[in-house]
């Protein structure tokens, strides 16, 4: 089935599962957005690690690092849901479905305990008893409030216009949810008030997951589960997760002095100040700067950029610091640099918030 991100995504006050049925005890009753289970304690494959590498319930366990993903692969996610099986059509919920005729209408139903709901729709059990096309629409930057009804969101208070447009929509998450992704340890995410959809399956199988990418906010998607055979309440908000891809980060500077067949540049003086924005890590690896004499190839007056110029690393130190090196051993008269970084969330990217380059130029023997 794949990996285990999380072994329990209880967050609540208790320490209880429905039934011990849970695959790891109920640790923890505070609700601050961290699984009430020491979630660093075990591997993807749902083993205890030999090593912890953060023993306790702490803030680190709200992430799990899912690796390199290789591009071009379908990603299916799927949560567990222990709860009691319920099929009352007025509360919109219906028992799963093992078979089903011609017409799509379920011969054979299962009644238990224990569900499982995909991110793709297709492969979940349960059916849609409401058949609505799109299946859910929600403002994502707006607070849910069970006094929104969502068919008729345009004329309740509670609901959000979403942003450029007339249209409201009902809210999705609660509002202290949104108020703790502010915080710096989710990178200052403020969600804008935009809208969401989740779309019907097509077959009449129920879709269980509001998938998201905020447009302020590159790299980072979010993704909720609706924990209700047949939909429920529909508010796609029982579990939710953000997935912050790691933004690499590169910068190549413009050609500093105009050409000079005549001249070379032989030193150069780089001075630098970056900084991590408040809150994030310092831990992480610090930016590297290289500079080159060569950003250029030049002839018959015309000059072109280089795409792979003979870089020089620049041995400097995190935040404010500064180097002088001798270029004369690629000898060249146009002068840029850059800067790179391995990755980190968008909210954490380093800054180089000031460039000072001085450089000497030797002429060029005849």
């Amino acid at each position: 089935m794949g990996s285990l991100v999380f072994l329990s995504t209880e967050d609540d006050s208790n320490l209880t599962t429905y039934r011990a049925m849970g695959l790891v005890p109920d640790a923890d009753d505070f609700e601050d957005g961290i699984p009430d289970y020491d979630v660093s304690r075990y591997d993807t494959r749902g083993l205890v690690r030999s090593v912890n590498p953060d023993p306790g319930i702490t803030r680190k366990d709200r992430t799990v690092d899912l690796g390199l993903i290789q591009g071009g692969k379908e990603m299916v996610f799927f949560l567990v849901t222990a709860f009691d099986a319920a099929h009352y059509l007025d509360d919109g919920t219906v028992f799963p479905c093992l078979r089903r005729d011609a017409n799509l209408k379920c011969t054979l139903h299962l009644k238990t305990p224990l569900s499982v709901f995909f991110s793709k729709a297709k492969w979940n059990l349960d059916q849609d008893p409401v058949g609505r096309m799109p299946t859910l629409q929600r403002n994502i930057g707006c607070a849910f409030s069970d006094q929104c009804d969502p068919d008729h969101a345009q004329s309740s208070s509670k609901a959000c216009a979403v942003v450029a447009t007339s249209q409201k929509l009902c809210g999705w998450m609660d509002s202290f949810v949104l108020q703790r992704m502010a915080d710096p340890y989710y990178g200052r995410l403020v969600l804008p008030k935009e809208g969401a959809t989740v779309p019907a399956s097509g077959n009449l199988r129920m879709p269980h997951v509001l998938m998201t990418a905020p447009t302020t906010v590159p790299g980072q998607w979010m993704l909720g589960f609706e924990d209700l055979n047949g939909g429920g309440d529909r508010d796609f908000n029982d579990a939710v997760f953000l997935f912050q891809g790691q933004a690499p980060m590169a910068a190549r500077s413009k050609v500093l002095n105009p050409l000079d067949a005549s001249c070379a540049v032989s030193r150069v003086r780089f001075t630098k100040t970056d900084t991590v924005p408040t809150g994030c890590a310092t831990s992480q690896p610090a930016p590297s700067y290289a500079l080159a004499t060569d950003c250029q190839v030049c002839g018959d007056g015309v000059c072109t950029s280089n795409p792979t110029p003979t870089w020089h690393p620049l041995p400097l130190m995190r935040g404010a610091d500064s180097v002088t090196v001798d270029v004369s051993g690629t000898p060249g008269n146009q002068l840029c640099w850059k800067v790179t970084h391995p990755g980190d969330a968008p909210a954490c990217l380093p800054a180089a918030v000031q460039v000072n380059v001085g450089y000497e130029l030797t002429p060029v023997a005849p």
